[in-house]
């Protein structure tokens, strides 16, 4: 098969333009500027050498991907950008961007803060006081909002929200999408709660354990809405206009219609927008009787959405959608015809179907997750029968539930057992060992990636080239993961403080004079143990549980076998269960509050916080001094999850630190004063993706006006300070 690349090389350079002016922060006038006198240039040249075939279709090329650069160019430049330093709090005027729960993103249209107008632009909406039923696309609406910049998105946290105007659609949405959610509650277990989501990309029902099931084994794309949900239902209204006999006309209208309406349904997101464009365009090739290559129809259509909203072009979502459907029309044909020759031919085809998506989001993938997980193909493999009767049985089911409540949910039982086989799978995944190939993170591992990609697709055509493209990249990809982690496992023994990379979460190690305790667990058995494997730990002289929430002792079960002493501050009904649960593995429980002292062998800890009969949870929080040595400098302090508040009563109470755990994961709420009392050379900052803002701006300011070094999990991973003070880390900041 020839691909047809005449569009998809001219949208993709403007794609890749826009993206890069994005990052860049450049200027539109300028970027516009740039743009014209490239594309005039190529103009001039092409008619210059016209008389030469080769070279003025290369130039004619130039000049198409500059006019097409141009126009989002334009269009781009007119787009407010995120505002790169956004006050504290404002008074906003938004339009929901979507309907799904929160968060969502918004268009900022004005916004006041202390008096003075505000930046505008697009913002991420974390909370808000607004009923489900008045989260609709389109609605507008006025909040009293909490704003901060993270990695580059404005992040919103609004109270005081109030409705200014719901769109038609917006209403008839919300009501359509409550209904089926009220008609399908009665379903049980993963199923029910993943129904609305893999027929209309309702996800409201799913909560994160699940979520992160389904990502993990690579199956949450089924509950966002992509192609093959408007394919099933702009292919279901044509089809009944023939069945009735209508002429082609008449047939394209009513798919067009019904791919209008199930669009507002489930709210346009990315994905939605790239896939309703696509066949929107094929319907208008249909109707002139011009059916064109698939190809050329991607490129259109993300030409179209990113003409409409320019900020897609670097929305995950977005990416992955146009890669795993270009992946589709590229790979899937020849891997299948490639696999058939030693399986089925049919068993090939679905093989081939995920593999090519996969293969192709692999550099977007890359860049989110170090590693490759080969199983995710098996998995998709295993939901592919399910994925379709959920997507037709469950919108008949939701249509239904407008009419009837029991009609729609008994039509969504029939979809009950396809949902939750899904849901099965996801677990499976979860309770198997994690297969991960490793493979270098940041651009080095995504060129490298991409360069695979490549090799796969050659080697389709040109099978010892191919394979020669293929080993080279697995080779280096191999090396340039495993040789450094090797060598860096290897050098990590003289440690004297760990901050261990377990995601949103604390876990951090001591060790002095061969005893070695535990401060907190983090959310993820697996990664805790993974880092303990790193610090050759394979047993705590004691576990110090700060708090009870789950982002600070969720994996304490994990170690429960390599300790016996677990030491912890206030309880309530979650830290009982917990205690209980640790007992059981014979581990004692010693409550503490502040002024006690706890000795570890040689390590001593004195309990700063909190004060007799506080409450549990982060105000209730332990704090504590770790000292190794005599001389009244503590080698680490550990603030938990306390706040400003309680940092204040702390003031002119804690010694001098060699180092200390920022509060909170470095959130908002903190003291500068008692930053900069204790000055500590390190401050250790346990945090991974969120979206809460953490580690936020003003945090990591004061940190830095106490002269200290913000040493962060999510940048650096693993983090180690060695017994002579010099830091290792896993990786280096990108």
């Amino acid at each position: 098969m020839r691909l047809d690349l005449r569009l998809a090389v001219p949208v993709a350079t403007a794609w890749a333009t826009i993206s890069a002016a994005t990052v860049l922060r450049a200027d539109g006038a300028a970027l516009c500027l740039v743009v014209l006198a490239v594309t005039l240039c190529a103009v001039m040249s092409a008619w210059a050498l016209r008389r030469h075939p080769r070279l003025f279709a290369s130039l004619l090329m130039i000049a198409v991907a500059g006019g097409a650069t141009l126009l989002l160019a334009v269009r781009w430049s007119s787009v407010p950008l995120t505002p790169d330093d956004p006050p504290e709090r404002c008074e906003v005027e938004a339009r929901l961007n979507a309907g799904n729960p929160l968060p969502v993103t918004v268009d900022v249209a004005a916004s006041e803060c202390d008096g003075d107008p505000g930046p505008i632009g697009e913002a991420l909406m974390l909370e808000a006081e607004l009923n489900p039923q008045e989260l609709g696309f389109g609605t507008r609406f006025t909040a009293d909002c909490s704003t901060w910049l993270f990695e580059g998105t404005w992040m919103l946290e609004c109270t005081d929200a109030v409705v200014l105007e719901q769109p038609t659609h917006a209403v008839l949405s919300a009501a359509w999408r409550g209904e089926f959610q009220q008609a399908t509650a009665w379903l049980p277990g993963d199923g029910g709660a993943l129904l609305a989501g893999l027929a209309i990309g309702d996800t409201s029902r799913t909560d994160d354990d699940l979520q992160k099931a389904m990502l993990d084994a690579g199956l949450s794309h089924l509950t966002a809405v992509s192609g093959a949900n408007c394919a099933i239902v702009t292919g279901a209204g044509f089809a009944a206009a023939a069945a009735l006999g209508a002429r082609r006309g008449v047939r394209v209208i009513v798919a067009a219609a019904t791919l209008v309406l199930f669009a507002v349904l489930v709210t346009p997101e990315p994905s939605v927008v790239r896939a309703s464009l696509m066949a929107g365009i094929a319907l208008l090739g249909l109707l002139r009787g011009e059916p064109r290559g698939a190809l050329p129809l991607i490129a259109l259509a993300v030409f179209a959405a990113l003409f409409i909203n320019p900020q897609l072009a670097l929305t995950v979502g977005f990416v992955l959608s146009v890669l795993a459907t270009t992946g589709l029309v590229v790979h899937s044909a020849p891997l299948g015809a490639w696999l058939s020759k030693w399986l089925p031919t049919p068993l090939a085809l679905a093989i081939a179907v995920p593999a090519a998506a996969q293969l192709w989001c692999l550099p977007m993938l890359i860049t989110l997750d170090n590693g490759v997980q080969p199983l995710s193909v098996l998995w998709n493999l295993a939901a592919a029968p399910a994925a379709p009767i959920v997507t037709v049985v469950g919108l008949v089911a939701c249509i239904a539930a407008q009419f009837s409540g029991i009609i729609g949910g008994l039509i969504a039982a029939i979809a009950w057992p396809a949902a939750a086989w899904i849901g099965a799978l996801a677990r499976l995944s979860e309770n198997l060992p994690s297969v991960q190939v490793p493979w270098p993170g940041g651009w080095i591992g995504a060129v490298l990636s991409a360069v695979l990609v490549a090799g796969a697709l050659i080697m389709l055509r040109r099978q010892r080239l191919g394979s020669a493209v293929v080993a080279a990249a697995c080779c280096l990809g191999l090396l340039s993961a495993t040789v450094p982690q090797v060598v860096q496992w290897s050098a990590l023994r003289d440690w004297r403080i760990v901050q261990c990379d377990v995601g949103q979460g604390h876990a951090t190690l001591f060790r002095a004079a061969g005893q070695t305790v535990l401060i907190d667990t983090g959310p993820d058995p697996e990664a805790l143990m993974e880092c303990l494997a790193t610090a050759h730990v394979d047993r705590i002289d004691a576990l110090l549980l700060t708090h009870f929430d789950h982002d600070h002792s969720g994996a304490a079960e994990a170690v429960a076998g390599l300790t016996s002493t677990v030491v912890h501050g206030p309880t309530d009904a979650d830290a009982a269960e917990q205690l209980h649960i640790l007992a059981q593995h014979g581990v004692e429980a010693v409550e503490v509050e502040q002024g006690q002292r706890i000795d570890v062998g040689p390590i001593g800890i004195d309990v700063l916080w909190p004060p007799p009969e506080s409450d549990a949870g982060n105000e209730g929080s332990l704090v504590l001094a770790l000292h190794a040595d005599a001389d009244g400098v503590a080698e680490l302090i550990v603030l938990g999850d306390i706040g400003e508040r309680q940092q204040r009563r702390l003031k002119g109470s804690l010694p001098p630190a060699h180092a200390m755990l920022a509060a909170h994961h470095c959130s908002r709420d903190q003291d500068a004063a008692l930053y900069a009392e204790v000055a500590p050379p390190v401050v250790l900052v346990g945090v991974g993706e969120n979206t809460y803002g953490h580690p936020t701006p003003s945090c990591l300011s004061l940190i830095e006006a106490a002269d200290s070094a913000a040493l962060r999990t999510d940048l650096l991973g693993t983090i180690a300070i060695m017994a002579d003070g010099t830091v290792w880390s896993e990786r280096r900041a990108n």
